[in-house]
């Protein structure tokens, strides 16, 4: 593979953490795909100039002159020491399509094997049955080692976006999960209550919606699907509800082309003052939904979160609105913005296209 993963750590890009994090998880994906050579993928150090500005420009240390490691530096060490003269094996259930476990075995001993978990959000604990008297070492990214005795047959451990490493299993365990921990997203102490989608006035629409289905620059068709909605207990308000939404059986199946439907609240939602974020509750099951936003500015200019028709990695690359987890999460989307006096694009105006006709502002 020459091109990628890029994960650049300049402002509105990546954290450090996250850059770290997704250059093991990226190459271990790749690898399961077959991908064992990456001769043009993440540089030593991080570019400058232009070329450093923009997605392409991500590498292990700081740019030229200063040359510092960065932890993803660190974290793909201990990868390629770890994980030297293995091979990927198989990817193995957990029973959740947001928490990964993979196999890597020695190239010459059969029943010598690694073994990585991580999951894309929040902490979630994993519990791994296997015979009496076996002892194992998970090491985190930073190539710390702790060792786990079985108790009663089980070793226990949390998986988190930074992937983790076992090491001493000779056979596949029976994997279990537990509860999902989200406790790393909350509302903003100054958040306000818009509207709740739950409160029963909400309603579908049975329009298609020509701006949002036509954006593609790939051209991944999105197609008007028949939904049903209902109302379910939400644990955020006491005695609030939470609007459920299932997709029911279509006319066609259309196997990986998403569908979407848009969901209309009695009356347009006033956002006042100058907020950074909408916020919303949301229970997943890994399903890899997503919510896009609609709004209107005081011109009647049309933006929504998206990206900008035709362009690149602005569609929301972060997944910061997609379903990527188990349980309730609150997910925070920023908001298109320009700063006073000379009308300054502020980075949140990045995720999101405006349409219909208008200044941008």
């Amino acid at each position: 593979m020459y091109e990628g993963p890029c994960l650049p750590t300049r402002p509105g890009a990546l954290t450090q953490k996250e850059a770290a994090d997704q250059m093991v998880r990226c190459a271990l994906i790749l690898n399961g795909y077959g991908i064992d050579q990456f001769p043009g993928a993440w540089s030593v150090f991080e570019c400058s100039g232009y070329w450093g500005e923009q997605h392409y420009g991500g590498g292990l240390m700081h740019r030229i002159p200063h040359e510092r490691p960065k932890p993803v530096y660190c974290a793909h060490a201990t990868m390629t020491r770890l994980l030297n003269r293995r091979n990927f094996k198989k990817w193995l259930p957990t029973g959740s399509l947001s928490v990964y476990a993979v196999q890597y075995q020695h190239y010459k001993t059969t029943n010598d094997y690694s073994y990585v978990f991580w999951t894309i959000r929040g902490r979630r604990p994993v519990s791994l049955t296997v015979p009496a008297g076996t002892k194992t070492t998970v090491f985190d990214m930073m190539d710390n080692g702790v060792e786990l005795k079985e108790t009663n047959g089980v070793i226990s451990f949390v998986a988190e976006s930074e992937p983790r490493i076992v090491q001493g299993l000779t056979a596949d365990p029976l994997i279990t999960l537990g509860t999902p921990d989200h406790s790393d997203a909350q509302p903003a102490a100054t958040a306000r209550l818009l509207s709740n989608p739950g409160n029963g006035n909400w309603s579908l629409s049975e329009e298609t919606d020509k701006t949002y289905t036509d954006n593609n620059y790939l051209q991944i068709a999105r197609f008007p699907g028949k939904m049903s909605v209902r109302q379910e207990p939400a644990p955020q308000q006491q005695g609030g509800k939470a609007l459920a939404v299932k997709l029911d059986k279509q006319e066609k199946e259309r196997k990986i082309m998403p569908f979407f439907t848009t969901l209309v609240p009695p009356k347009p939602i006033e956002i006042p003052g100058k907020a950074s974020h909408l916020g919303l509750w949301v229970r997943a099951a890994s399903d890899w939904g997503r919510v896009v936003y609609s709004l209107r500015d005081a011109q009647g200019e049309r933006w929504i979160s998206i990206g900008t028709k035709e362009e690149w990695n602005c569609d929301d690359i972060h997944n910061w609105s997609a379903f990527c987890f188990d349980g309730w999460r609150y997910l925070r989307f920023e908001l298109p913005a320009n700063s006073p006096y000379d009308t300054y694009r502020e980075y949140g105006s990045t995720w999101w296209g405006h349409f219909e006709k208008g200044d941008g502002i």
